[in-house]
């Protein structure tokens, strides 16, 4: 029975599939740009939830014990239609709501992050709501939720700002649940980014470069009247490159092509309102980048232990010596 027990506490590599399934819904979406571009945001946007769910499971519920909800959140996911991506975020809401129950009857005891607890009911309630007005700013509210939550404690780690909780996080949730129209997201994103930068006391990190290109991204809606490609490039994707490389791989953290990768892509926020052929090529350089500085957590051996390789080989060295 407690050897059962282990055995389904025991984490895997849940990210690793939903990473290649993000990486490949960016390639096939940026390709549509020139083939079927009516679809390009939706691909893109399928894209960023494969990134979003798999580092949520990852980071909070990746036990084998969960395995029925993570395969029916991804396999749905990844068919190219909103009413399975709904499906996928109904799976991951129960998910969540099993692993509270689970963490609570266990006795255990935690911070409250609630813009990314939020997330997944957001989730539910977005691709509801995208099955049947197919406005794509309908989908950005989790994602800004879960991105404001989740650099929380990066931000902490690497900028040594003052982390926030509970009912702390109430007016950021607030205007995350608003985010879908370009005046909420450029407030939630620079309040957010300049409490960050007020109470940081070490700047000299990649998550400098992030926090610039939040700012960017909440000028560039104002001003620029570019929301959605101010949403996608200079807030979403280059958080999601900061926290993937942070969580999976920290030993590349502030490396050279961890720092270039997020460069490169607030390049590409600043050329979009300018130019069209010149931030595709910077994205592209930026994802290809990313890949490689995470290549050792795509590996078979990543995906059944859920760490990199380079942490298995350490413990194997450790083990030996």
């Amino acid at each position: 029975m407690v050897e059962k027990r282990v055995e389904e506490l025991r984490p895997w590599g849940v990210n690793v599939p939903f990473i290649v399934l993000g990486i490949a819904y960016f390639l096939v979406g940026g390709l549509s740009l020139w083939r079927n571009p009516q679809d390009h945001g939706y691909l893109m946007m399928v894209g960023a939830y494969a990134l979003y769910e798999g580092m949520i499971m990852r980071l909070f519920f990746p036990a084998t014990k969960y395995f029925k909800l993570q395969a029916l959140a991804l396999i749905s996911l990844a068919i190219p239609l909103p009413e399975a991506q709904a499906l996928s975020s109904y799976a991951l809401t129960l998910l969540e709501l099993r692993a509270l129950r689970d963490v609570k009857s266990y006795g255990s005891r935690f911070p409250v992050n609630a813009l990314v607890l939020a997330s997944p009911v957001l989730s539910s309630i977005s691709w509801t709501a995208f099955v049947f007005f197919k406005d794509i700013t309908l989908l950005f509210p989790p994602l800004v939720s879960y991105v404001l939550g989740i650099n929380i404690g990066i931000f902490t780690a690497t900028l040594g700002s003052k982390p926030f909780f509970g009912w702390r996080q109430a007016p950021y949730l607030a205007l995350a649940s608003l985010s879908f129209l370009p005046l909420a997201f450029s407030a939630s994103v620079i309040l957010y980014s300049a409490r960050v930068l007020l109470t940081a006391t070490n700047l000299r990190s990649t998550s400098t470069v992030v926090l610039v290109s939040f700012l960017v991204s909440g000028l560039e809606t104002l001003f620029l009247n570019d929301f959605v490609h101010a949403f996608s490039l200079g807030f979403m994707l280059a958080s999601f490159v900061n926290c993937i490389i942070y969580s999976t791989s920290r030993y590349a953290f502030n490396g050279v092509s961890h720092f270039l990768s997020v460069l490169l892509i607030l390049a590409s926020s600043l050329a979009w309102p300018f130019f069209k052929v010149v931030p595709f090529v910077l994205t592209g350089a930026a994802l290809l980048l990313f890949v490689y500085t995470i290549r050792h957590n795509l590996t078979l051996n990543a995906l059944k232990y859920g760490m990199s390789e380079v942490y298995l080989r350490e413990q194997t060295r450790g083990m030996q010596s």
